[in-house]
């Protein structure tokens, strides 16, 4: 639903089953500009950019160490990733 509710258009819904068994329904009434700058806009990709490397590691470490009982140098890993 998140996916769908953020490329609406404005004046439109769209609905999806949700967790509890019923339908949730979401429509844009509006949108506002951003104020941001760009310097701000970009700054946000990066640290966006940043959290998806850092969540993309813990999960192919969490899986390895599940799926073959390794262990994983963790200061290796961190120079690796720099």
């Amino acid at each position: 639903m998140a996916e769908k509710a953020f490329m609406l258009a404005k004046e439109t819904a769209t609905a999806g089953q949700n967790e509890k068994g019923g339908f949730t329904v979401v429509m844009l009434q509006k949108t506002h500009e951003s104020k941001s700058t760009n310097e701000e806009k970009q700054n946000l990709k990066t640290d966006i950019n940043n959290m998806i490397q850092e969540d993309v590691a813990a999960s192919t470490i969490n899986a390895m160490q599940e799926l073959h009982k390794i262990e994983i140098n963790q200061e290796m890993l961190a120079q690796m990733m720099e």
